[in-house]
């Protein structure tokens, strides 16, 4: 082979990926990139424990989510749309930013054992966005008694 053609042949496998590799930044850039995250935490002054599901958008557009849920044993979910301080669904997220909801954790007990959970349960939650994506967060194992306001006898 000549030198020419040996230069024709780099150049071509230069571009050949360097277009691949911009290909793919464009499918990325277009990628939705959600992580929804389920942790336990509390509100000064008063100190109440509360339980957090949050989504965080690491992606490059902005996602519009319908509903935070969480999500018990059996399968059944609740929500915590209007209590408090959460915010009104949907709630748009932009890039680099995050959505949360909460409950206090004496309300999730309570449910739960109304619901004929007791001990430590895998407490999960999900978000959904407008165009039925579930973005599920990493089941909080978490303790029915220790959180309940109403004992039983």
């Amino acid at each position: 082979m000549d030198t020419i053609t040996v230069i024709t042949i780099a150049i071509a496998i230069y571009g050949a990926l360097l277009s691949t590799y911009t290909a793919i930044d464009r499918l990325k850039e277009n990628k939705v990139k959600i992580e929804s995250e389920l942790r336990l935490g509390f509100i000064l002054p008063s100190n109440k424990q509360l339980v957090f599901l949050s989504a965080g958008n690491h992606g490059r557009k902005p996602v519009s989510m319908s509903i935070g849920l969480f999500t018990t044993p059996d399968g059944s979910s609740f929500i915590a749309e209007g209590i408090g301080e959460n915010p009104k669904m949907p709630c748009e997220i932009s890039p680099g930013q995050k959505c949360e909801v909460w409950l206090e954790a004496n309300l999730v007990a309570d449910f739960l054992a109304g619901q004929g959970s007791n001990g430590r349960v895998k407490l999960g939650g999900m978000f959904n966005d407008q165009l039925g994506r579930s973005y599920k967060a990493k089941p909080l194992e978490f303790d029915i008694e220790k959180w309940r306001t109403s004992r039983p006898s």
